[in-house]
């Protein structure tokens, strides 16, 4: 991939033009009409332009901000977790906590505290 600017990539015989341009690990965060999206270091769209922010990845999962709130999309640009939560952290051990209201975790139906596993599932504490 070369860079020629901060808006114009070349890849092969691909041109793709975006707003702003940012490295985040081995990934670009690309920006485009006022969206965040991700391309790899070959040029290719993992992530189409369509959040507000994206995180670095880490373990293998960037956060997403949409709408004022946070979700999670893997390395391939899949969404795993909607955004939905106010705040979140980065998976460890694979889980995330997560901010519901003004307590930290989860909380399902049943009033019970867990996590959001790398899978995007609810996981009980």
């Amino acid at each position: 991939m070369k860079i020629e600017s901060a808006v114009r990539i070349t890849t092969n015989s691909k041109v793709a033009y975006y707003d702003d341009i940012h490295g985040i690990g081995l990934f670009f965060k690309v920006k485009f009409n006022g969206l965040w999206g991700v391309i790899n270091q070959d040029g290719t769209e993992i992530c189409i332009p369509k959040y507000d922010d994206i995180s670095c990845f880490k373990n293998g999962f960037a956060k997403v901000k949409l709408n004022g709130l946070w979700g999670f999309v893997n390395q391939e640009g899949k969404q795993i977790c909607i955004p939905r939560y106010l705040e979140v952290c980065d998976f460890e051990n694979d889980f995330a906590k997560v901010k519901v209201n003004k307590s930290w975790g989860f909380k399902d139906e049943n009033g019970l505290w867990g996590f959001i596993d790398k899978n995007g599932k609810f996981r009980k504490k």
